[in-house]
């Protein structure tokens, strides 16, 4: 019979990228129930939709969210007052001129770009979220992080130590 340590090293082996796979499958269940839930809504803006509006088809969008990307179809509306096409579905969850990352990853990005520089908040973001910030020269289509920071100055925080004063954020 073997030891507990010989035991305890095989069982360590196993149990070692547990969180790892245990979050990516809560991730992977979590993009599925945004997805079930906000096609769901489309239905109901469906029904309770304006009298001049009138759905002209179904189109699929990718989301960037905090849970990774995530495919959400929904209906796609024209006005019949000013022949313009909107989306009723991308208005409710509050994303902004045909964006695709949502109001929730966009905060979350937004603190962390201010809180590290840009290609390891890129890092973390990606490895957290599931989703790949890119710097604007680079030609692939990804979510890209645009981040405005200004200070109105320093102050002293501690030894040696100095901190930005009244730091203001714009994405």
């Amino acid at each position: 019979m073997g030891s507990v340590a010989e035991g305890g090293e095989g069982l360590k082996g196993l149990l070692c990228g547990l969180d790892e796979v245990l979050l990516e499958k809560v991730l992977e269940w979590a993009r599925r129930a945004y997805q079930a839930i906000l096609e769901r809504v489309d239905d109901l803006l469906l029904g309770s939709r304006g009298k001049g509006l009138c759905v002209e088809h179904m189109r699929s969008r990718w989301y960037y969210t905090c849970m990774g990307p995530v495919r959400v179809a929904r209906r796609q509306y024209r006005d019949a007052v000013n022949g313009g096409y909107r989306y009723l579905l991308d208005e409710v969850v509050g994303m902004e001129g045909g964006s695709r990352v949502t109001p929730r990853l966009k905060q979350v990005g937004s603190e962390v770009d201010c809180a590290m520089p840009f290609r390891r908040s890129a890092e973390v973001v990606e490895k957290t979220m599931g989703v790949r910030l890119s710097l604007q020269r680079e030609r692939q289509r990804r979510a890209e992080a645009k981040v405005g920071i200004a200070y109105e100055g320093w102050e002293q925080v501690g030894h040696g130590e100095q901190d930005h004063l009244r730091r203001s954020l714009w994405c």
